[in-house]
């Protein structure tokens, strides 16, 4: 049981997730730097 159109959908949502997924990494990687930077120094003001 084979349905081309919903492979082709699928195709289509993967593509623009990956297209969406390339843009946000970089800013991802920037929050999570930022965020841990933040961890890091309440850690460090605690001990």
């Amino acid at each position: 049981m084979h349905y081309p159109h919903k492979i082709s959908t699928n195709t289509a949502i993967n593509k623009i997730f990956a297209i969406s997924f390339i843009g946000t990494v970089p800013s991802g990687v920037f929050i999570y730097i930022l965020y841990q930077i933040k961890v890091y120094k309440i850690t460090v003001s605690f001990v």
